[in-house]
C-alpha cells in the first residue's frame, strides 16, 4: 500500500501515528496523576488537619486536667494560680480548635460528632467551673470529690466524644488513603500496559516505514558494494514508483555505462597482454563523460607508450639494483623532463652508493670520524646524507664518553664499595642503639608519670586498706573471746560429768548453754569470718590494681576490652572520687582493641584524677564506653568547673597546668595524648566554663574483631 508513495509521505504518516500514540499514553498519565493528586490534597489540606486538631484538643485536655489536680495538691498559692491560668489557657486553644473545625467540618455525621463534642464540653466546663469556685475559696477536699464524681463522668464523657470524633476522622483519612493506593495501583498497571502497547504500534510502524525505505536502499549499497568489488551481477527492481524505485533505476543505467566501459578496457588490457599496442576503443558506444574518458584513454596511450617503455625498463633496472647508463634518446616536452629527472637520479644514486662504500671502508679501518661530502647532494637527497652522518655522530660521540666514562665509574665505585660498606655497618649500630635508648626514655617518662599518679593515691589507697584491716583485727579478737567462752563451756561439761556421773548432763549443758549465749557466739562467729574474709578479698582487689598500674607493659601490644581498663581505673581512684563526686557508669558491650593495658590504665587514671580535682563537691562523674563499625570510645564526663578556650587549646601541651604546684607536673594529659596516639586513635576534649568537661577517647578494634 506504501510501495507508491514518497518516503517524505510515509516519514509524515509514522511521525503522525507516533505522536497520536505518544499523546494516548501522556494523557492517560496525566488523568491517573490529577486522581492521585486530588486524594493527596484532600489528606494534606482537609483530613490530616483535622485529625491533628483533634489530637490538640486531647492535649490541652490533658493539660487541664493535670493543672487541676495540681491546683487541688498543692498548697502554694502561686503556683495555685499559675496552674488555674494554664487552665484558661487550655479552654481558650480548645476553643479556638472547634471554632477553626466547625468552618471545616461539612460532611452530616462529621456535624453532629463535633456537636456532641461541643455539647459534653458545655457539661464537662459546668462541673469544671464548680471546682475551679471551691478551689479559689479554698475549700479543696470538696473539689476532690467533685473531681471524682461528677466531674470524671463528665469528663469521661468529654473525652469519649473527643474520641468518637477522631475515629471519624481517621477512617476517613484511611479511606481516602486507600483511594489513592488503588489509583496509584491502577496507573501503574494501566500505564505500562499503554506504553507496551504503544511501543509495540510504535515498534510496527516503523518496521513497516523502514522497511519501505531501507530494503531498496539495502538492494542499492549492496549493489554499490559489488561494483565497488568488481562485481556487476547485480539485480535491482525498478518497478517501484518512489525516490528509492527512481534510484534503483538510475543504478541499473549505471551499471550498463560501467560495463561498457569496462568491456573497452578490459578490450585494450587484452590487446596490451597480447602485445598489439595499436589497438583502440570505439568512442561512439559511450555517451557523454564516458564517451570522452574512451577517446582519452586512446590518445594517451598513443602518447605515452613510446617513453613509457623506456621509462618502465629504467625504472625496473634501479629497483633491481642495477644502475643503468645515462639515457641519449632524444625527447620533447614532459617526456625530456622525464629523461632528465631519470638522468639525474642515477646520478644521485651513483654518488650515494659511493659515498656509501667510502664511509664503510673508513670504518673498517678504525676510523670513525670518517664521513659522507653531503655538498655532492641536493633537497631531500642532502637532508638524507646530513641526517645519516648526524646519526653516525650521535651513535659514536656517546660510545666514546660512555667508555671513558666507564673507566673513572669502575675505579671510583672500587673505592666507594669498600667505605660504603664501613659506614653501613657504622650507621646500623648507632641508629639501633639511639632508637633503644629513645624507647627506653619514652617508657621511662610515661612510667615516671604513673608513679607520680599512683603516689597522689597513696594516702588514699592506704585509707582503703586500713578499713578492712581494721574489722578484720576486731573480728578476730572478738573471735578470741568467743573462743575462749566455747572452751569454758566444754570443760564445765567435762567436769560435770566426771564429778558426778548420776547428775542429769542434760541439765547442766543447757543452763551454761544459756549462761554462756552459745547460740549467739556460734551464729556471730560466723558472719565476723565472712566480714574477714570480704575485707581480705577487697585488700586483694586494691593490691592486685596497683601491681596491675605500676607494671610496666612489654613491647608487642595485647587484645584489651575498654571497660576492664576504665572498672580498674576507677577501682584505684574510688578512695579520691567517692568524697566529691557519685560515679556513674555505662558499658555498652564493646569488642577488644589491641594495646597496652598499663598504658591505658594510665589515661583513664588520669582522667579520672583531674575530673574528680575539678569538682567542688558534691558532683557526678559519668563514665561511658560504646563502639561503631571501626572504633572503640570510652567518655569521662564530669560537673566541674569546665575551662576556657585559650586553656582548651594548651590543655595537652607538656607541663602546661592549672593546678597548684603539689596537685600535678602538667605531664598527665600530654602523655596521655601520646600514648593514645601511639595506639592510632585520638583523644578530644569539650568544655565549657561552670558546666563541666568531657574527655572522649578513640581507638581503632582489633583486625579480628573488623573481619580484617
Amino acid at each position: 500500500m506504501l510501495k507508491n508513495h514518497t518516503i517524505e509521505t510515509r516519514l509524515r504518516l509514522g511521525a503522525g501515528a507516533m505522536l497520536l500514540l505518544l499523546f494516548t499514553v501522556g494523557l492517560s498519565a496525566l488523568f491517573g496523576i490529577m486522581l492521585i493528586n486530588d486524594d493527596v490534597e484532600t489528606l494534606v489540606q482537609d483530613k490530616w488537619p483535622k485529625t491533628v486538631m483533634l489530637d490538640e484538643i486531647r492535649n490541652q485536655m490533658s493539660l487541664a486536667t493535670i493543672a487541676l489536680d495540681t491546683a487541688l495538691l498543692t498548697n502554694n498559692p502561686t503556683l495555685r494560680q499559675e496552674e488555674l491560668n494554664r487552665i484558661t489557657r487550655s479552654r481558650e486553644e480548645i476553643t479556638k480548635l472547634l471554632e477553626l473545625l466547625r468552618t471545616r467540618v461539612t460532611s452530616s455525621q462529621g456535624v453532629a460528632l463535633l456537636k456532641k463534642i461541643e455539647t459534653t464540653r458545655t457539661e464537662y466546663l459546668a462541673e469544671q467551673q464548680g471546682v475551679l469556685k471551691l478551689i479559689r475559696s479554698g475549700a479543696k477536699e470538696k473539689g476532690s470529690a467533685l473531681t471524682v464524681g461528677k466531674l470524671r463522668q463528665a469528663q469521661s464523657a468529654y473525652l469519649a466524644s473527643v474520641s468518637d470524633m477522631g475515629r471519624y476522622q481517621d477512617s476517613a483519612v484511611e479511606q481516602h488513603g486507600v483511594h489513592a493506593n488503588n489509583t496509584v495501583k491502577f496507573a501503574l498497571k494501566a500505564i505500562p500496559a499503554l506504553l507496551l502497547g504503544t511501543a509495540i504500534l510504535l515498534a510496527l510502524i516503523t518496521r513497516i516505514i523502514s522497511n519501505g525505505i531501507t530494503v531498496p536502499v539495502n538492494a542499492c549499497v549492496t549493489a554499490a558494494n559489488k561494483i565497488a568489488a568488481g562485481d556487476f551481477s547485480v539485480i535491482l527492481d525498478s518497478t517501484a514508483n518512489d525516490e528509492a524505485g527512481l534510484l534503483q533505476e538510475a543504478m541499473a543505467r549505471m551499471i550498463d555505462a560501467i560495463k561498457r566501459l569496462i568491456g573497452d578496457t578490459d578490450m585494450l588490457t587484452q590487446a596490451a597482454t597480447a602485445g598489439e599496442l595499436t589497438a583502440r576503443a570505439n568512442p561512439t558506444r559511450h555517451r557523454g563523460e564516458f564517451r570522452m574518458v574512451v577517446i582519452g584513454i586512446n590518445e594517451t596511450l598513443d602518447a605515452v607508450i613510446g617513453p613509457l617503455n623506456v621509462a618502465a625498463e629504467y625504472v625496473e633496472r634501479i629497483a633491481k639494483g642495477t644502475i643503468p647508463p645515462m639515457i641519449t634518446d632524444p625527447y620533447r616536452g614532459d617526456f625530456l623532463e622525464i629523461k632528465n629527472n631519470l638522468n639525474g637520479c642515477i646520478t644521485i644514486m651513483n654518488n650515494l652508493l659511493a659515498e656509501t662504500f667510502r664511509v664503510i671502508h673508513a670504518a673498517n679501518a678504525d676510523n670513525l670520524d670518517e664521513r659522507a661530502d653531503a655538498e655532492l647532494f641536493s633537497g631531500d637527497w642532502k637532508k638524507l646524507v646530513t641526517g645519516i652522518n648526524t646519526i653516525i655522530t650521535t651513535i659514536v660521540n656517546p660510545l666514546k664518553q660512555a667508555t671513558e666514562q666507564l673507566h673513572l665509574e669502575i675505579e671510583e665505585r672500587r673505592n666507594s664499595q669498600q667505605l660504603l660498606e664501613e659506614l653501613n655497618g657504622n650507621l646500623a649500630a648507632r641508629v639501633t642503639a639511639e632508637v633503644t635508648k629513645s624507647r627506653e626514655r619514652d617508657r621511662a617518662s610515661m612510667q615516671s608519670e604513673k608513679m607520680a599518679t599512683l603516689g597522689q593515691l597513696a594516702a588514699g589507697i592506704a585509707h582503703e586498706i586500713n578499713n578492712p584491716m581494721g574489722y578484720i583485727s576486731n573480728n578476730l579478737q572478738m573471735m578470741i573471746g568467743y573462743l575462749d567462752k566455747i572452751s569454758s563451756f566444754d570443760r564445765i561439761q567435762q567436769e560435770m560429768c566426771l564429778a558426778d556421773p548420776t547428775c542429769s548432763a542434760h541439765e547442766v549443758v543447757s543452763v551454761s548453754r544459756k549462761q554462756l549465749d552459745m547460740e549467739y557466739l556460734l551464729r556471730d562467729g560466723a558472719d565476723l569470718i565472712k566480714e574477714s574474709l570480704n575485707g581480705a578479698e577487697q585488700i586483694l582487689t586494691i593490691v592486685q590494681e596497683l601491681k596491675g598500674f605500676s607494671r610496666m607493659d612489654g613491647m608487642e601490644k595485647q587484645p584489651v576490652t575498654l571497660s576492664d581498663c576504665l572498672e580498674r581505673a576507677l577501682t584505684v581512684a574510688h578512695n579520691q572520687l567517692k568524697y566529691v563526686a557519685a560515679v556513674r557508669t555505662e558499658y555498652a558491650p564493646t569488642p577488644r582493641i589491641l594495646g597496652h593495658p598499663g598504658q591505658l590504665n594510665q589515661v583513664f587514671l588520669n582522667l579520672l584524677v583531674n575530673a574528680g580535682q575539678a569538682i567542688t563537691a558534691p558532683g557526678e562523674i559519668v563514665v561511658k564506653c560504646w563502639h561503631d563499625e571501626s572504633f572503640v570510645y570510652a567518655s569521662v564526663s564530669d560537673t566541674g568547673s569546665g575551662m576556657s578556650e585559650e586553656v582548651r587549646e594548651r590543655i595537652f601541651d607538656p607541663f602546661f597546668t592549672t593546678k597548684d604546684m603539689d596537685k600535678g607536673t602538667g605531664l598527665g594529659l600530654s602523655i596521655s595524648h601520646e600514648i593514645i596516639k601511639n595506639h592510632r586513635g585520638e583523644i578530644t576534649v569539650t568544655s565549657e566554663p561552670g558546666l563541666g568537661t568531657t574527655f572522649t577517647v578513640k581507638l581503632p578494634l582489633a583486625p579480628e574483631e573488623r573481619g580484617v
